[in-house]
């Protein structure tokens, strides 16, 4: 993670941090991502300085799902809400009678 966090600007002892603006461009445009970057930016910036320290970039890395995604990703199925498909298998949803 040290490595990451020294190629989006911050240093190799890991002092110093990396500003949100870059990791923005890595995640969205060098990498393609379309996650929600900059609710899990909010997330982990616990001192709210708009820069990322170490300890905030391992969090970022390592941040589970908690905010509200970004367009939808492969993990979520056609109706973009995600989650368990077993409930379908099951009957889950009542068909419509007409």
């Amino acid at each position: 993670m040290l490595d990451a966090f020294v190629a989006v600007g911050g240093k190799p002892d890991g002092s110093g941090s990396v500003k949100r603006e870059v990791l923005e461009d890595v995640i969205k445009h060098q990498f393609g991502l379309s996650i929600n970057i900059g609710a899990l930016i909010d997330l982990v910036d616990v001192d709210g300085s708009g820069e990322i320290e170490f300890s905030e970039f391992v969090g970022l890395l390592t941040a589970k799902r908690t905010v509200p995604p970004g367009p939808p990703d492969a993990d979520e199925d056609e109706d973009g809400m995600g989650g368990d498909t077993t409930a379908a298998a099951g009957g889950g949803k009542a068909a419509a009678s007409s």
